[in-house]
């Protein structure tokens, strides 16, 4: 059985209704390339909320304000189970820097459809183009 994998991903808007995507690099091992929702791993002593803050700090340089619970999704990758927990997320500083990616943008949500996303946030991504946010 693969180990499951607790993670957190951060859809981050800004005054400009934009959200924030990121871009695996392609040295990536297990993702290379594919867009996604920033974050990161949840620490054994870390609640949800405190892991999102704390990964996009150190990823990007960017201090969120968590707005609420989104979506869940577990997703069989052939490295392991990830269950990956969404949260909808306010930044009012629109400069973020790309310590971990290859690239970030931000993009209107409907324009962030030709992205090629990661499997476990595609699910995410559809649902977010059917809710009003931002």
């Amino acid at each position: 059985m693969k180990n499951k994998i607790d993670v957190v991903a951060a859809i981050i808007s800004n005054d400009s209704k934009e959200i924030l995507f990121a871009q695996k690099p392609p040295q990536d091992n297990y993702l290379p390339n594919f867009w996604e929702f920033p974050g990161g791993k949840i620490k054994n002593e870390e609640t949800p909320k405190d892991a999102l803050i704390r990964e996009v700090k150190e990823e990007l340089d960017l201090d969120i304000q968590v707005v609420k619970h989104f979506k869940s999704v577990l997703h069989e990758y052939p490295f392991a189970r990830v269950h990956l927990h969404s949260y909808l997320c306010f930044s009012e500083k629109a400069q973020a820097v790309a310590f971990e990616h290859q690239k970030i943008l931000w993009l209107k949500k409907e324009k962030a459809q030709i992205l090629n996303f990661a499997p476990a946030d595609i699910p995410i991504f559809q649902k977010l183009l059917l809710t009003n946010w931002p």
